[in-house]
């Protein structure tokens, strides 16, 4: 489809090319609003083309979804992209978003199961949503850069893509649940200078390849299977001055652990957080710990061979060393 020079269209209304047999676009510059699924289930649509000059401002929900697009260019003018928007996208490999870019948030499901092998985070967005990028099994690159304002990584948004290294910006507060869950390729998780990371969602890093991580010092919990499996795992620093209170249930359980110094600051340690973690030789505790309690299966079936309890401790319970 083709639209003549000059053409003042400025809008594609809801559903408007909806399961069409149209194989490409050109968008004209006057277009401001695609709305939602307008061009959803567009099972040929191989080209989209929007120009550099392009005043487009609004994409709607799912409006791309299930198309056979290869590429996009999403203009600077755009400020709102909706939910679902290149789902089950799978050819669409190249993703581009110039330096100017105004968006400021990735939206829920928005490259969810497509075929997007690299991206550039523009430096205004602060959250990526929930299943942004899932599924996404060719995303072996994603870049961070220093100017970045990110503030959440949202749940699953990161889960089951193919990266190797993620760089948290240093503005980034919460990581949700699942974020790299199922990250088979992921080795390495750095946190930039000056991070104020307070959360970490559970299972967050669970069945990854991570070999070591540090954690900073505002996260107060070690959450529910956060490193469960991560059977590479063998070093965890807590960062000084760490406020860290609990590790809790299977936090760190089957990892590949040999060695870990518990925070001064931690009050608890959950059920099972270190079952299975064979090669758990050594876990110490600073001579001013406040640990109250250790959990049931707390260090079950470790490769513990000996340990100093803090003379802070209220309760080991049931089965905490048990195996």
């Amino acid at each position: 489809i083709t639209f003549p020079s000059g053409s003042g269209i400025s809008s594609f209304g809801e559903t408007s090319f909806k399961e069409s047999g149209i194989t490409s676009i050109t968008i004209p510059n006057s277009v401001r609003t695609i709305s939602i699924s307008a061009f959803i289930r567009c099972y040929n649509l191989t080209i989209v083309s929007i120009g550099t000059e392009s005043m487009l401002e609004s994409v709607g929900n799912a409006a791309f979804q299930n198309t056979a697009i290869e590429s996009i260019y999403l203009p600077s003018s755009i400020t709102n992209l909706g939910q679902n928007l290149f789902y089950l996208c799978n050819k669409l490999t190249i993703v581009t978003i110039p330096n100017s870019s105004k968006l400021t948030v990735i939206p829920r499901g928005m490259f969810r199961e497509s075929g997007i092998t690299s991206f550039t985070l523009p430096h205004l967005v602060t959250s990526i949503g929930e299943q942004a990028f899932y599924i996404c099994s060719q995303l072996s690159t994603f870049i961070t850069s220093g100017n970045n304002v990110l503030e959440s990584i949202g749940a699953q948004s990161l889960e089951e893509t193919a990266i190797s290294t993620f760089t948290v910006p240093s503005s980034c507060k919460t990581i949700e649940h699942n974020a790299f869950w199922v990250c088979a390729k992921l080795k390495n998780i750095i946190f930039a200078p000056g991070t104020v990371l307070t959360t970490i969602g559970q299972q967050a890093f669970g069945y990854t390849a991570l070999e070591s991580i540090v954690i900073p010092s505002g996260v107060s919990s070690i959450n529910e299977k956060v490193f469960l499996q991560c059977e590479s795992l063998t070093k965890v620093t807590f960062a000084s001055n760490s406020v860290l209170t609990n590790i809790k249930h299977e936090g760190f359980s089957k990892s590949g652990l040999t060695s870990i110094s518990i925070p001064q600051s931690v009050k608890e340690i959950g059920i099972s957080a270190f079952l299975s973690c064979s090669n758990l030789e050594t876990v110490s505790f600073s001579n001013n710990s406040i640990l109250e309690t250790i959990s049931v299966n707390a260090f079950g079936s470790s490769g513990l061979e000996k340990i100093t309890i803090p003379k802070s401790v209220l309760r080991i319970n049931s089965l905490a060393f048990n195996g």
